[in-house]
């Protein structure tokens, strides 16, 4: 079934939190959203919405990944916006991080949105999509307790910068051909 509809896809839209709420304000602005969760169960208001197809998506597995992209590439072969909405949250002073959660913290906050990017990059880049990466203030705040955090979204606020000079640039490349 081909989609008619401009298309978008969230990550983390679990009940309840921020990603259900954009998957909503979306379909109320007559998208057609991919709107992604760990598990299924836990997208029930967002199940209830037409043109909303639930799929599962953790954001920390390569695999699964790469399943979510294959999914949706099959169903369309634009996608007008990918909102980077999954996260964690770590609050530890860093003097007493545990460094496996912390990297753990990382995978989820900063590589895992690089690697979904990567998955979704053609279907964006082909309609000159939108990519928004959800943050926090709290990467300009430095505080005590959200050392490990904090770095994250540093690093998501650079990789960000980064995108827009690289889209930028493939934008003009192809107005150029």
């Amino acid at each position: 079934m081909s989609i008619s509809k401009k298309t978008a896809l969230v990550t983390g839209c679990s009940d309840g939190g921020l990603g259900a709420a954009m998957v909503k304000a979306l379909h109320d602005n007559n998208y057609y959203v991919f709107a992604t969760v760990r598990n299924p169960s836990k997208a029930q208001t967002s199940r209830e919405l037409k043109n909303v197809e639930i799929l599962e998506l953790d954001v920390s597995s390569k695999d699964s990944i790469a399943r979510c992209a294959e999914k949706v590439k099959y169903r369309t072969s634009t996608l007008n916006m990918l909102i980077n909405n999954a996260g964690c949250d770590f609050h530890t002073p860093i003097l007493d991080t545990d460094i496996e959660k912390a990297k753990a913290c990382f995978d989820v906050n900063f590589w895992s949105v690089i690697v979904v990017t990567q998955a979704f990059a053609d279907l964006i880049i082909q309609c000159q999509g939108v990519i928004v990466n959800c943050s926090s203030v709290l990467w300009n705040i430095p505080t005590l307790w959200a050392g490990t955090y904090y770095f994250t979204l540093i690093y998501l606020l650079s990789f960000t910068c980064n995108m827009i000079i690289i889209l930028l640039w493939v934008a003009q490349d192809d107005s150029t051909s």
